[in-house]
């Protein structure tokens, strides 16, 4: 099998395992009627997003062009211009590298498509699937990285813009999901969300154009693994299955954001009604398709935490 390291160059990895499937198909396969086929290329999906990247980054800066000009009313100025946006990007990614901070391609698509696209009706969302990863990331005073359920895990920028269809400059301070995103588009597109298959997210245009000024969750549930761990989010509460520490743990966010004091004991009915829900929420889901590879990744991250806060608190430092 061949396992993806991180940060790998995944172009470089699909065209040097070509001579290799090539040999195994000429040394062991033929001669036995077998053959290895590429029959599905997400590498595909990463050279059209560099392609989209460049295309749009063009479009971009062919109209930051005609806007500088416009108001410039000066072709020097606006060249000079012009010649220092390279250099502006070329210093901020120094300045990642610095920092040791990185870049993805999808991420560099996104900003290049909000600056290729101008039109009033166009829908732009920028997020993260997750939260930092602890090498490359500082997700403090969150707690946890990716692939941990603990707010510096989970817990993400989020911005919308839609000029033709909802209010601008707002900060929406209730909890939405990635899964909210399907629907909102669904239905800002005309679609009618009563006639479509059962949807884990709501749609959010209601709730951020300020019609319907309630929650668009009551409950939100997280699922790793199989339910290795699990959480659960009610209000301003948050039920937290740690799979290192062996226990299910509480937390009221609106006190205590950063996940530090945990009132699991304090609560006792709390918790076994969100345990309750949990169960019936995951009952309808299916099993795993694949073994999850952020398992060793959560519990050596968790550990450096823990030793981090021991070493600060001292002889304060509680009983495990």
């Amino acid at each position: 099998s061949v396992r993806r390291e991180s940060d790998s160059n995944v172009i470089q990895i699909k065209e040097d395992m070509r001579s290799v499937v090539e040999k195994i198909n000429a040394d062991l396969l033929k001669h036995n009627g077998l053959e290895l086929l590429l029959i599905s290329d997400d590498v595909e999906y990463v050279q059209s997003s560099l392609s989209n990247v460049w295309f749009n980054l063009i479009l971009g800066a062919l109209l930051a062009t005609l806007v500088m000009y416009y108001f410039l009313r000066s072709a020097k100025v606006t060249m000079i211009g012009i010649l220092g946006i390279p250099m502006c990007t070329i210093a901020a990614f120094l300045g990642l590298m610095l920092f040791n901070r990185t870049i993805n391609v999808i991420s560099l698509a996104g900003v290049a498509f909000a600056i290729g696209m101008t039109v009033d009706n166009t829908i732009v969302v920028f997020l993260s699937d997750n939260g930092g990863r602890g090498e490359h990331a500082d997700n403090r005073p969150f707690r946890g990285y990716k692939g941990m359920l603990f707010e510096g895990g989970i817990k993400v920028p989020f911005f919308i813009t839609w000029p033709a269809g909802l209010p601008q400059g707002k900060t929406y301070p209730k909890v939405v999901s990635a899964l909210d995103l399907f629907p909102t588009f669904l239905e800002a597109a005309g679609g009618e969300l009563s006639k479509s298959p059962k949807l884990d997210g709501k749609s959010l245009q209601p709730y951020l154009s300020g019609s319907d000024l309630g929650s668009p969750h009551d409950l939100l549930f997280w699922r790793a693994v199989g339910g290795w761990e699990f959480a659960v989010r009610d209000g301003d509460y948050k039920l937290c299955k740690d799979a290192r520490k062996k226990k299910t743990m509480l937390f009221n966010l609106a006190e205590d954001p950063y996940e530090r004091n945990d009132i699991a004991a304090e609560q006792p009915a709390l918790v076994q009604r969100l345990l309750a829900a949990y169960e019936a929420w995951d009952s309808e889901n299916i099993d795993p398709g694949w073994e999850d590879p952020h398992i060793e990744g959560s519990l050596k991250a968790e550990r450096k935490m823990e030793a981090e806060r021991h070493r600060a608190l001292g002889p304060f430092a509680p009983e495990e």
